[in-house]
């Protein structure tokens, strides 16, 4: 038998790791808002006439600077890390990118939000399979107990929602990048001068100055938060799933909820609830809320008392 104490330092490790991914994806966005700024400006200083660019000027088919500076954002990418999704999309923006020049702004806006997209399904999918190897592992060091790893594996990676969260990640990269174009275009209409695009892509530490619908920086930052609370939340799932198809590889009846340091009042509820039926249990983090930590344990493993 375990006690809570020993649950719930596992638990931290997966608080930690979420914290360290977190990094990661301040990393990610950081890249992708340099991109989109760099290529905007050389666009800006190429295209702009007396300080000002307008519809008119962006409404000429692309020149040879155009497709040039196209061809060198596409080699500024990684495309190892382009799978299908990013692929598919990097094509539509080029045949975008060849026609008029607002076009291809359009296209530089999204190309560098595909490759950071891919950057987070990759690296996600990475840590996906990792978490499901740690936990099996965890399971059977720190529990002691005997059961088909690999087996246990197999049944979560090609359970029905596995591929739930990527398709969920591309979507909201899609609705980014209309976000972003529909910016630009605004500013175009009234005409845009450098001021104007530096300062709807500079960044706002205070949240309370946010404008997601007015600034670029601040749109993406929401776009990176609600990547995190997807790609966090599935990780969530994919360790919990470990621990039922593990408990009911073993024959288990029940489980309990071990909450995560700090659970929020509902959470607190489900723990203080269960025992739960193993078929019939409370789904984390379906019924608590995104980013949830709290943890199944077969119920004659833990040791309340000694907890």
């Amino acid at each position: 038998m375990i006690t809570q104490t020993t649950v719930k330092k596992r638990i931290n490790q997966l608080v930690d790791q979420d914290n360290s991914d977190g990094k990661h994806f301040d990393a990610y966005y950081d890249a992708a808002l340099l991109f989109i700024r760099d290529h905007l400006t050389q666009f800006y200083n190429h295209y702009a006439k007396e300080n000002n660019l307008s519809i008119a000027e962006t409404r000429s088919m692309v020149d040879k600077w155009g497709i040039n500076q196209w061809k060198q954002a596409i080699l500024q990418c990684d495309a190892s890390n382009w799978g299908n999704n990013a692929t598919d999309r990097v094509k539509a923006y080029t045949a975008l990118a060849y026609q008029r020049r607002y076009q291809l702004m359009f296209a530089l806006i999204g190309l560098g939000i595909v490759d950071m997209t891919a950057k987070i399904e990759k690296f996600t999918q990475q840590n996906l399979i990792s978490d499901i190897s740690s936990q099996t592992k965890w399971l059977h060091s720190t529990m002691n107990l005997n059961f088909n790893q690999g087996n246990v594996q197999t049944i979560v990676n090609n359970s029905e929602n596995s591929s739930i969260w990527s398709d969920r990640l591309w979507i909201n990269a899609d609705d980014l990048a209309s976000d972003v174009q529909k910016l630009v275009s605004k500013h175009l209409r009234h005409g845009m001068t450098l001021d104007d695009l530096n300062q709807t892509l500079s960044k706002h530490v205070n949240t309370k100055q946010f404008k997601p619908n007015q600034n670029i920086s601040d749109r993406i930052n929401i776009a990176e938060y609600n990547a995190r609370r997807l790609v966090q939340t599935e990780s969530s799932r994919v360790v919990n799933q470990v621990n039922l198809v593990t408990f009911k590889q073993l024959g288990g009846k029940q489980v309990d909820v071990v909450n995560q340091p700090g659970a929020c009042s509902k959470c607190a509820s489900i723990a203080d609830n269960g025992p739960y039926d193993i078929s019939d249990c409370p789904d984390i983090p379906g019924d608590t809320h995104p980013f949830c930590r709290c943890f199944y344990v077969m119920v004659n493993l833990l040791n309340k008392v000694s907890s």
